[in-house]
């Protein structure tokens, strides 16, 4: 029959679509489930077209009555037939439709995961690799060899410009420049300090040191004090300064101590007199470890007839001294007497070189006007103590006064910290041997 031929290839092609779907699909699937029920309908279609064709062969040796009820009973079997298979149809509908329906819904689905699957490969990240991470030798910060360096020449630098600050500040005259640089006035000599510090202030230390040229223990002092005699020699070549003052401007800067020693050096080559000329404050008598009650200068004036008596002679120093004797009650109008330098008149006669050691300048006018008697005033400065200005002030006063100013000696010079500055002129007398170590 071609119809059953017709239905059983479609029952093949049905197979064959249901075991492919199979593989790829489950029991569940709508497709699965859509290709069973087309194999299940074509089955169905067969075994309906058997049937007929079955009953038509029993109907041609059936007699005509046996016909008509064989033909009834098939009508009312193709009718329960028909509504069976329009049941079926109907179930086969409503099962269509909710394949169509999940499929439609699972393709949105699909539709939508493949759509957020694309987008999200299309999203560009913010940050790249653009070198791979290697773990340092060394710290990058902080440049540790770099702030150092710049710390040192920072500090160099702000060192430098503070030292030259404090030395435009610093009022005070430390070296030979200064006296030359500040004063304008000649050096005469520089007194180093004793074994490069101050001495103490002890009887036995001032007396000490006021005989420290005829002791001979401080070798580079000695030197410094024969220096300081040759340029006052030298210095009065034309006019020579026969008698010489020395003063200072306030008091404490070493002047008796100059004064006692520069005459001891004067008086190895010249018979040599020291004056101690301050009636205020007279501390050469101390200082010589002389009688405190014995005749000096003011006995002299008052009494011109005992200036024999008022001169003491010290021949382990190699000098002559008239001391201040009692101190008067009018020290300025006792000098300024016409005794006075009649005395001074008849002590030029007798003596080569006279030194007078006089009260300090911005202190009383006792050493004024004695600038206007002797020959020239040596001017005593203690290095790095008296202000620049004070000194000015005193040595303008005296060129006012038409005195010889012969020129400056400074006095308690540090020579250990003036050679490290450069002042190397301070370390002479040390190379050439003249120290107390190399003596």
């Amino acid at each position: 029959n071609p119809v059953i031929s017709t239905l059983r290839e479609s029952e093949t092609e049905a197979e064959l679509k249901v075991s492919e779907l199979s593989k790829r699909y489950g029991e569940l699937h709508p497709k699965m489930i859509a290709a069973r029920s087309d194999l299940q309908a074509v089955r169905d279609a067969i075994l309906i077209q058997m049937r007929r064709i079955a009953s038509g062969i029993e109907l041609d040796y059936l007699s005509s009555k046996d016909k008509e009820a064989s033909l009834e009973k098939a009508l009312l079997a193709a009718k329960q037939e028909a509504k069976a298979i329009n049941r079926s149809e109907f179930t086969l509908n409503e099962y269509v439709r909710e394949v169509q329906s999940n499929r439609a819904l699972y393709e949105t689905f699909f539709n939508r995961i493949s759509e957020t699957s694309a987008t999200g490969d299309l999203q560009t990240a913010n940050a790249r690799i653009s070198d791979p991470a290697v773990t340092p030798l060394e710290p990058a910060k902080p440049n540790k060899k770099l702030i150092v360096v710049l710390a040192f020449a920072v500090s160099l630098m702000f060192g430098v410009a503070l030292a030259f600050l404090l030395d435009l500040l610093d009022a005070t005259v430390k070296n030979m420049d200064d006296v030359e640089r500040k004063l304008g006035q000649s050096i005469l000599g520089a007194m180093p300090l004793f074994a490069g510090k101050k001495p103490k202030k002890t009887q036995e230390s001032e007396q000490s040191l006021v005989r420290a040229f005829a002791n001979g223990e401080e070798h580079s002092f000695c030197e410094s004090v024969r220096t300081t005699r040759t340029t006052l020699t030298l210095s009065g070549m034309e006019n020579p300064a026969k008698v010489i003052l020395l003063t200072s401007s306030v008091p404490g800067e070493g002047k008796t101590t100059l004064s006692c020693n520069l005459s001891q050096a004067f008086g190895q080559v010249e018979k040599t007199l020291l004056i101690d000329a301050d009636m205020r404050r007279p501390t050469v008598a101390k200082k010589l470890g002389l009688l405190p009650y014995v005749p000096g200068l003011s006995n002299a004036v008052a009494y011109p007839e005992t200036l024999d008596e008022c001169i003491q002679s010290l021949p382990e120093l190699g000098i002559d001294v008239i001391t201040s004797g009692p101190v008067p009650p009018n020290p300025l109008e006792l000098l300024s007497s016409p005794r006075f330098r009649e005395i001074l008149e008849t002590l030029r006669g007798r003596y080569q070189r006279i030194i007078i050691d006089s009260a300090p300048m911005h202190a009383v006018s006792d050493a004024l006007y004695l600038s206007t008697l002797v020959d020239g005033v040596a001017y005593v400065v203690k290095a790095d103590s008296t202000k620049d200005s004070v000194i000015k002030s005193g040595i303008d006063r005296l060129e006012d006064s038409n005195s010889r100013v012969l020129g400056v000696i400074l006095n308690q010079v540090d020579v250990n910290r003036e050679s490290k500055y450069g002042n190397y002129q301070y370390g002479y007398y040390d190379t050439y041997g003249y120290t107390g170590k190399n003596a």
